[in-house]
């Protein structure tokens, strides 16, 4: 694909801590940008979006976790505290778990499903990822992911994939400018 190393294995299978990464210079976000690229040329047209489900309600604290309702809540209705604790979830372990305990502290069932980790991206995608750069580096860590995973489990979730790679695009693009204008 490219020489951009946190694709070139499947993340899922073995997760990538990202502690103490060498800097790679200018080289580094080249290979970057060409494997999104060819990722994001590769996606298949996402099939229109069906009539709306009706939202799940946010946790309440009361009862466990299905992280897909948790997802679909804040698709609906972003809600930063439970975005930020979310992120901080994924942070800890690089991994998205099928439900939590109610506090969100103990994840619990499969950490397998792509879904979950491609609509965490397109949420964060949707939420200022430049203003917050904790939710920007979990995008970054949630595209690697998914995009390193074959193409045809890519293609499942090309919808929320194109999302969040081109916010991600977009987002660095904004970061780079804004410091050329401080330079």
């Amino acid at each position: 694909m490219s020489g951009y190393r946190y694709t070139a294995r499947d993340l899922l299978a073995g997760r990538e801590d990202y502690f103490y990464s060498p800097l790679e210079g200018p080289g580094f976000l080249a290979d970057w940008a060409a494997s999104r690229a060819a990722v994001l040329n590769a996606l298949p047209e996402a099939p229109p979006a069906g009539a709306p489900h009706p939202a799940p309600p946010l946790p309440d604290g009361t009862a466990p976790i299905e992280t897909r309702d948790l997802l679909g809540a804040l698709a609906a209705a972003p809600d930063p505290v439970w975005i930020d604790r979310l992120v901080q979830r994924f942070e800890v372990g690089k991994r998205i778990h099928a439900r939590y305990d109610a506090r969100l502290r103990k994840g619990a069932g499969p950490v397998d499903d792509l879904t979950l980790y491609a609509r965490f991206a397109a949420i964060l995608a949707a939420n200022d990822p430049v203003g917050r750069l904790p939710r920007l580096n979990a995008l970054l860590k949630l595209c690697d992911l998914v995009c390193s995973q074959p193409a045809g489990a890519r293609s499942r979730v090309a919808g929320d994939l194109r999302a969040a790679l081109q916010a991600e695009r977009m987002a660095l693009a904004t970061l780079i400018e804004r410091e050329r204008e401080h330079e």
